[in-house]
């Protein structure tokens, strides 16, 4: 589930669904997404009684693996994003997550292949490659970079209608 607009307004109203129906599993996903920033241990546990309730959603261990990236746990994104990509393998933003947490680990050939899974995956999204040259920025293969974001910048170029 995507969330777009306020997130206060979505985190009551994942809170009042919970309050009647404390056993749904998306709601406390949303609720954990609405966290991430503000309270990482609680969106943790909101995430954590999905996962029970619901263990085959792979959008549970992905937000799980977005809050484990913002607190700079790195390992244990790029754990929880192999679960979404268990449960799930061509979750394209699970690959994206997992990448990046790879990058920040040191591990860069993992990465680059996790990043051109990616770009197999979703290929018309600019987000595939700048991931991608954020991989190369971090290896310092600068030149490399740049030629993704140039696709990148080319992608949003077409989707927006706008000359590049």
């Amino acid at each position: 589930m995507a969330l777009s607009g306020d997130l206060e307004s979505a985190l009551w109203l994942s809170h009042r669904t919970l309050m009647e129906r404390p056993d749904l599993a998306s709601a406390h996903n949303v609720k954990a997404l609405c966290l991430i920033n503000r309270d990482s241990s609680r969106a943790l546990k909101e995430v954590a009684i999905a996962i029970k309730q619901k263990p085959q959603e792979s959008e549970f261990y992905l937000t799980r693996a977005k809050i484990w990236l913002s607190e700079n746990n790195y390992l244990k994104a790029q754990e929880s994003a192999t679960c979404a990509i268990k449960e799930k393998p061509d979750n394209w933003q699970a690959y994206q997550v997992r990448a990046e947490a790879l990058s920040k680990l040191k591990k860069y050939s993992e990465a680059l292949s996790d990043c051109q899974k990616l770009i197999q995956t979703n290929a018309a999204s600019p987000a595939s490659y700048s991931s991608r040259a954020e991989v190369y920025r971090d290896m310092s293969k600068s030149e490399s970079g740049e030629v993704d974001m140039e696709i990148a910048f080319k992608i949003k170029a077409v989707l927006w209608q706008v000359e590049p």
